[in-house]
């Protein structure tokens, strides 16, 4: 990913993206590479150390997120999904707008 695309996925300002690239890097998470196709452009990638802390972490999410639902009573779980719903429509339109911008910014 470029850092435009890392910020943008990220929702946060440029800045602090760097800072925090910075310091997964240090940490051997991630590396900045140069792209094959512009030499303009760094690239931010996992190394084998930021995959495998990746996928634990989303192991670990997926328990958590299991042990909840185990112990919700299923009525108790229309009102929740009903508002995350709603919620991935709205980041769905957001990020369809800041899609827009950016094809228009390159435009």
């Amino acid at each position: 990913m470029t850092m435009r695309e890392v910020t943008a996925t990220a929702l946060s300002p440029q800045p602090t993206v760097s800072h925090s690239i910075a310091r997964l890097e240090s940490k051997g998470l991630v590396e900045r590479v140069q792209s094959n196709t512009d030499r303009r452009v760094r690239l931010v990638r996992l190394t084998n150390e930021g995959h495998d802390l990746a996928r634990s972490l989303v192991n670990d999410a997926r328990r958590h997120e299991q042990n909840v639902l185990d112990t919700t009573a299923v009525d108790d779980l229309a009102p929740i999904v009903a508002v995350l719903t709603d919620l991935c429509k709205q980041l769905d339109r957001q990020t369809d707008r800041q899609i827009d911008s950016q094809v228009e910014q390159t435009t």
